[in-house]
């Protein structure tokens, strides 16, 4: 995949968030150049290089804290998104290692270990993040996919359900849980939850992506 390849569909479905606060001295060094956190933030028609660029720019900048756990945060899903996935770890690390009580980092930590087929490592993150914020939708979902990847699909059931508590009408949970009660032997129920889904949005089974 290539570094200029567009990205920023992706961070605006991702959510993905910056705000560092620097001081002067600091935010005089690169006021010379691009609006880096803007970049950072995934602005501007946002490309996997000039992501990278902005988040490198910010977290140099510093000071080191936990208002840049969003900056490390942003840099590990430009790096995810272009399939380097150790980096991308080491930089959610770092997001965690800055603000450990924030469920996003361990969520996307998650989906980076699952990609690399770490199922026990991803279901960990992810149950970590439920932990801190249980009102998380994305990751109940994420959970699900993991669960459903690594055979376990009972367990994917009850975890989409999860994340049709927040909002019936989630058409990639329902669609998950037809995957999900078809793994398991409900075919009836697996179809049934498939075409609701598909109604809700056509596009979902292209959409739905174990293993994306």
């Amino acid at each position: 995949m290539g570094a200029n390849r567009p990205i920023i569909n992706v961070l605006f479905k991702c959510a993905l968030v910056i705000s560092v606060q620097m001081g002067m001295t600091d935010t005089a060094a690169i006021a010379q150049g691009p609006d880096y956190r803007a970049l950072c933030a995934g602005g501007g028609g946002a490309t996997v290089a000039t992501v990278l660029e902005g988040c490198t720019k910010v977290i140099e900048a510093g000071p080191d804290g936990p208002e840049l756990a969003a900056a490390y945060n942003n840099r590990a899903f430009a790096h995810r998104f272009s399939k380097d996935y150790d980096r991308a770890i080491q930089d959610y690390n770092d997001a965690i290692r800055l603000k450990p009580n924030w469920a996003v980092p361990y969520n996307n930590r998650g989906v980076t270990y699952r990609r690399k087929g770490e199922y026990d490592k991803a279901i960990k993150d992810y149950t970590y993040a439920i932990g801190l914020d249980g009102n998380y939708p994305a990751a109940y979902h994420n959970r699900a996919v993991a669960f459903l990847e690594s055979g376990h699909s009972d367990i994917a059931i009850a975890d989409f359900e999860k994340v049709l508590s927040f909002n019936s009408k989630n058409a990639l949970a329902l669609y998950g849980r037809g995957v999900a009660k078809m793994k398991a032997g409900d075919i009836a129920g697996g179809s049934a939850d498939m075409a609701a889904a598909q109604r809700l949005n056509p596009n979902v089974r292209a959409e739905f992506e174990p293993g994306g």
